[in-house]
C-alpha cells in the first residue's frame, strides 16, 4: 500500500512539475496561427503608403511613392488593399486581395493578388493583360498602431496564372517566370475609433 502511494505521490509531482514549466498558456498562440488575441490587435483599416524603388532590377531613382487604404481581417483570411483604379504603368487594376500569416511576436506576412486591365486602345480597355502577386512583410509597433515592412511584387501573363484558355484552373502559387518584377518599401497608420 505504501508503494503505491509512493508512485501516485510521485506522479502527482511529475505532473504538477510539468504544468508548472509549461507555464500558462499564451494568449497570442503558436506561430503561424493568427489566434483572437493577435488577431483582434492587427486587424483594422490603416492608411499606408510607400516607395517603389526597384523595377524589373533595376533601381529606380527618385523612388516612386503611392499610397492605398488597407482593411486587415482577424483571423488571417482576408485583407484588401483599395486605391486608385487606375495605374500609370499598369493601367486599370482591381483591388488587391490578400492574405496574411503571422511569422513573429508583432510581424505578419502578407500574400496579394491583383489583376491588371489594359487602358486601351490596344490592346482594349478592360483587357486583362497581367495578374501580380505580392509578398510582404509588415512589423507593428508595439501598440499596433503604426507597421512597417518591405513588399516585392511577381507579374505573371494570365496564361500563366489562369490556364491558356483562361479558364482555368488558376495557380495563385504558379512558381514559373515573371514577366515583370517590383520591390520597395511601405509603411501604415491604423484608423482609430475615439469618442
Amino acid at each position: 500500500m505504501r508503494k503505491i502511494s509512493l508512485v501516485l505521490l510521485s506522479i502527482g509531482a511529475l505532473l504538477a512539475l510539468s504544468i508548472y514549466w509549461q507555464g500558462p498558456a499564451s494568449a497570442d498562440g503558436p506561430l503561424g496561427v493568427p489566434p483572437e488575441g493577435f488577431g483582434k490587435k492587427v486587424a483594422g483599416v490603416s492608411l499606408s503608403w510607400g516607395t517603389l524603388t526597384e523595377f524589373n532590377g533595376d533601381p529606380v531613382d527618385p523612388p516612386v511613392p503611392w499610397s492605398c487604404i488597407a482593411t486587415l481581417s482577424a483571423d488571417g483570411t482576408g485583407m484588401v488593399w483599395a486605391d486608385a483604379a487606375y495605374d500609370s504603368a499598369l493601367g486599370f487594376r482591381g483591388p488587391q486581395h490578400v492574405a496574411w500569416k503571422r511569422i513573429g511576436q508583432r510581424q505578419i506576412l502578407i500574400k496579394h493578388l491583383v489583376f491588371n486591365y489594359a487602358p486601351g486602345p490596344d490592346p482594349p480597355a478592360g483587357t486583362l493583360v497581367s495578374i501580380s502577386r505580392n509578398t510582404g512583410f509588415a512589423e507593428f509597433n508595439p501598440e499596433f498602431t503604426e507597421y512597417g515592412g518591405t513588399w516585392s511584387q511577381e507579374t505573371f501573363t494570365p496564361e500563366q496564372m489562369l490556364g491558356e484558355d483562361l479558364e482555368g484552373p488558376g495557380d495563385p502559387n504558379y512558381e514559373g517566370e515573371p514577366i515583370g518584377t517590383m520591390s520597395g518599401e511601405y509603411w501604415g497608420t491604423a484608423l482609430e475609433v475615439t469618442p
